[in-house]
């Protein structure tokens, strides 16, 4: 089978050979006919001699014929032990359509019907994998969570976990960067199988599944629709998509302390020079936003890039990590863009459609300093502070561009610098820079 569609059969039953990974529960008429025809296969006919032949211990063998979940360890040895004695309707395939639930250790959550064979090459099945490689993640515990601020997002992401895994509890909660979906561990264990990474993204750079890069071109617009709500931006003239990897471990001890010396700016500039080098980019890439890369050029959308964002570090200044970015940009992509993927996410999509259909097209290349100055204040007065960001967005180009007039602001002493929302920089106009404007007017 295709190693997108996962059995009961290819679940291992255990964890280190030491703990049970999965229970499972069968419809009760069916469990009943398991137990009887695996007692009346038995030398002797009872119970007794069942533990003998599977060697299982009587006890246990009892509880999960009478009161509890059977361990799936213990199922695929009945399995097998009546299916090696003529009983092929008692084989582990057959069973997988009549389980009740299954569930991990304790009291995790249970999986009511689920959809086996499991198929993740499905809408739900490549918007869920999506999800969880750009705002989600499999923790190295194997438990998938997901974070998002748009409501609609992640209820999108509930119910294909449902699509894909049968129905179950699943608790939306509240986390500093948003909502928040926890999923049970056997179901970072079952994603494993289909290819997918459990550990931290950043660290690891982990690449999706190679399988995805074979699908119909349906479901690769699915997946990157999914990316581009989560991690993509719509800045004036582009799309834009950032996503960070950790580089520290890649770099000698002498390299690490050089670089950590370095301010931000300076260490950003230091190895912008090296991204130009095919063998850097390799070297350090994101693997994710390059997997990206490929499924919207197999879709006909021209991507620039990557490109070196940034260098920074993490909170305890130890960690290294460079932002990469790629862009759509030129009305042609973007319009590509817009018919084949576009956003779910209102404001994304509302932004996307204003620049393609033409409703606003006013161009920052001849706008002088002082313009940016205005507007700077302007959005200042608004919320304290302006990036390249805002002001790209008020005058509907590209916030590249905005820095490049930006920084000749910051040379004459008219801008400073205040610190960081996120990858943008944050500015203030000084008190030179609020003279420059009424000297002008």
């Amino acid at each position: 089978m295709p190693n997108f569609v996962v059995h009961l059969s290819d679940i291992e039953p255990k964890i280190f050979d030491v703990f049970e990974n999965c229970y499972v529960e069968l419809e009760p008429d069916i469990k009943r006919e398991l137990f009887n025809a695996a007692i009346k296969a038995s030398p002797r006919r009872s119970l007794v001699s069942l533990s003998e032949v599977l060697n299982v211990k009587l006890h246990k063998l009892s509880d999960s014929k009478n009161r509890t979940p059977i361990p799936l360890s213990l199922l695929k040895k009945l399995c097998d032990f009546l299916t090696s004695n003529g009983y092929e309707n008692f084989s582990l395939e057959r069973l997988e359509r009549s389980v009740e639930y299954i569930k991990g250790m304790g009291h995790a959550t249970k999986i009511f019907r689920p959809k086996f064979p499991l198929n993740f090459a499905t809408s739900s099945g490549i918007r869920l994998i999506s999800k969880l490689y750009h705002d989600g993640g499999i923790g190295n515990n194997r438990q998938p969570y997901y974070r998002n601020t748009d409501e609609g997002l992640v209820k999108e992401f509930c119910e294909d976990v449902k699509n894909v895994f049968g129905d179950m509890n699943i608790v939306i909660g509240s986390d500093p960067k948003g909502m928040k979906v926890a999923l049970p561990r056997l179901i970072g264990y079952i994603l494993e199988l289909v290819g997918c990474h459990a550990g931290d993204k950043v660290l690891d750079n982990p690449s999706p599944p190679e399988w995805i890069q074979n699908l119909e071109s349906d479901l690769i617009k699915e997946f990157i629709r999914v990316a581009m709500d989560d991690e993509g931006s719509v800045s004036n003239r582009s799309v834009n998509f950032y996503l960070a990897v950790d580089i520290t471990s890649a770099l000698s001890p002498t390299t690490q302390e050089k670089l950590l010396k370095l301010s931000e700016k300076e260490r950003t500039k230091l190895l912008r020079k090296y991204s130009k080098n095919p063998e850097f980019v390799e070297k350090y890439k994101s693997k994710i936003l390059l997997f990206d890369q490929i499924l919207m050029e197999k879709l006909g959308i021209k991507v620039s890039g990557p490109h070196l964002y940034t260098c920074y570090t993490d909170k305890k200044r130890k960690n290294l990590r460079i932002t990469w970015g790629i862009c759509i940009s030129s009305k042609n992509n973007l319009s590509t863009f817009y018919e084949k993927i576009g956003f779910k996410i209102l404001h994304k999509k509302l932004k996307l459609k204003k620049y393609v259909e033409n409703t606003r097209t006013i161009s920052m290349k001849n706008q002088s300093l002082n313009d940016l100055l205005k507007m700077g204040l302007i959005i200042t007065n608004r919320k304290g502070y302006f990036t390249d960001w805002d002001v790209a967005n008020e005058f509907n180009y590209h916030h590249q561009h905005i820095g490049r007039i930006r920084y000749e602001g910051e040379r004459k002493n008219f801008i400073k610098r205040i610190g960081r929302e996120s990858h943008k920089l944050r500015f203030l106009l000084t008190e030179c820079g609020k003279k420059a404007i009424t000297t002008a007017q």
